[in-house]
């Protein structure tokens, strides 16, 4: 072969290391790429060893005299590997082992093409690595998923059970009570325990509403200028039969010189009972709770604590997640959604406040503290709020309030229970019977069901409010059981001053009626 014309042809590929080889390795040719890439000029390499490129553990290993022998037997031997430069820094390369032969066969040498990979090598690297992470990334999401869809069934299985439990109590002693064989004690008992059945149902149904509202983002606030003692003692006195049944101890230290602060006072009556039922449902018989309210410079701190079960150590750091219970296998004593202590953060947290569970271990009790702020308020404001405080006492007295309700059981509870609290119901079963009501009788406030044949309450509220007569400014609670966020937007916007969801709280509704009657009045004025 002419080797002269051979280097004619290659010498100035700037590409590619292209050099010739002796039958030895001994290197005969050096062109302007090789040079580029591996940094030797021709008078310091030709006449060296190949493999004064490859590293080290390579050369130990022999693996250049592997590569000559391979490329004299098969013609040619490719290979990919780790290259050494004049400057000892390495670079990722692509070579080719070509043999040479004379037209006898003799073998006269070798032909090296080398490619500088590291870009590319980079590349797939990192190529590579993304697709570990995002593989990484997918199972954990899998996993989440996979965990996700066990505790939705578990939530679920336990959902089914939680309602069927109390509505089994009811039904049963609904049936007795009906068969009239129950003597006037077991009657008795058969009523607490269907309204005790029936609260759990209603707080069922309301911790669901409030934990769609939360991940959606739509649980709102009404702040009032408030004293916090009346509503902790009205919540706990609410729950006395239950303390009373279980044989407890229920005690209290409540400053009621803490005041004004904002609150909504049913959010704030919610925190509470969510508090004290978790600490009754843990707390055994003849145990003790006990409630404090109390000034911490310029907060209010409110402790809920028992002498109950106590929480394990290793389950406390997650006692506020939605849906975590200690004990969710259907061997577990207690029952519930495992979401009340969720809204207690979520509704502490829109009250700019803060809450926290301590507690020393398994059947050590436990203390839940809820810390809020007391804001510098005004004398004015101060006035307000004691009005707010104590005017749900007196404030229904001789108020005539129509009840718009297509549903008698409902239209007639309400009636009754408004009447016991010194008001004048006036009951209507249709928006239509209600007009006609409106044009002959006074009125100081209207409660109206939405959902109605006919006429539904908001049409029949944008009615009221589209007269020319005084009526067109009566104060109008919506009670209804299209509970959602947006049914209170809807509510609003048909002209309701505000919004209950069924099932309701007497007491509630009661504070409701009261704050607006309350309004109106100062408006008279």
């Amino acid at each position: 072969m002419d080797y002269d014309a051979y280097r004619l042809l290659v010498q100035e590929v700037k590409d590619y290391a292209i050099f010739m080889l002796d039958p030895k390795g001994k290197i005969l040719s050096w062109n302007a790429g090789a040079q580029r890439l591996k940094g030797y000029t021709p008078e310091e390499i030709i006449g060296k060893h190949f493999s004064i490129f490859y590293e080290k553990q390579d050369v130990a290993n022999k693996k250049p005299q592997r590569e000559l022998e391979t490329a004299s037997m098969e013609g040619r031997v490719e290979d990919e590997g780790w290259r050494v430069r004049k400057d000892g820094t390495r670079f990722w390369a692509n070579a080719v082992i070509t043999a040479l032969h004379d037209e006898k066969g003799k073998l006269r040498g070798f032909a090296k093409v080398t490619r500088d990979m590291s870009g590319q090598r980079k590349t797939e690297e990192t190529l590579r690595e993304q697709a570990a992470q995002l593989e990484k990334r997918v199972q954990e999401r899998t996993q989440e998923l996979e965990k996700a869809n066990r505790t939705k069934d578990e939530f679920i299985a336990t959902l089914s059970h939680e309602l069927r439990t109390p509505i089994t109590s009811i039904t049963g002693w609904i049936q007795m009570l009906q068969d009239g064989t129950l003597t006037p004690p077991q009657e008795r008992k058969a009523l607490e325990v269907i309204d005790r059945n029936l609260a759990t149902q209603a707080q069922l149904i309301d911790d669901l509403l409030n934990v769609s509202r939360i991940v959606a983002g739509k649980l709102q606030i009404d702040m009032q200028s408030v004293y916090p003692a009346p509503l902790i003692e009205e919540a706990l006195d609410s729950l006395l039969p239950t303390v009373k049944a279980k044989g407890m101890k229920l005690t209290r230290d409540l400053d009621s010189g803490i005041g004004p602060m904002q609150i909504d006072p049913p959010r704030f009556h919610q925190i509470i009972w969510n508090l004290l039922t978790n600490a009754l449902k843990f707390t055994s018989k003849r145990g003790h709770i006990h409630v404090s309210l109390k000034r911490i410079n310029s907060s209010a701190l409110l402790q809920v604590s028992d002498s109950g079960e106590g929480i394990d150590p290793e389950f406390l750091p997650f006692i506020f997640d939605r849906f975590q219970q200690a004990d969710a296998s259907y061997a577990r004593k207690h029952g519930g959604l495992g979401v009340g202590l969720t809204i207690v953060k979520y509704l502490v947290e829109l009250h700019g406040g803060t809450v926290s569970a301590e507690s020393a271990g398994i059947e050590k009790g436990s203390t839940f503290s809820v810390t809020l702020p007391i804001p510098a308020l005004t004398s004015s404001a101060t006035a307000a709020a004691k009005q707010t405080s104590t005017q749900g006492k007196t404030a229904l007295k001789d108020t005539r309030i129509l009840i718009v309700e297509d549903e008698t059981d409902t239209r007639e509870m309400l009636a009754q229970a408004l009447k016991q609290r010194g008001a004048k119901p006036i009951p209507a079963e249709s928006a239509k019977q209600a007009f006609r009501l409106l044009e002959t009788q006074r009125c100081d406030l209207v409660i109206s069901d939405i959902g109605m044949p006919e006429v539904d309450g908001y049409t029949f509220m944008r009615k009221i409010r589209a007269t020319k007569s005084p009526t067109s400014k009566l104060p109008a609670i919506a009670l209804t059981a299209y509970a959602g966020e947006e049914d209170r937007k809807l509510a609003t916007e048909a002209g309701f001053n505000a919004h209950i969801p069924k099932p309701i709280t007497l007491t509630e509704l009661v504070r409701v009626i009261a704050k607006l009657i309350g309004q109106r009045r100062k408006l008279i004025a």
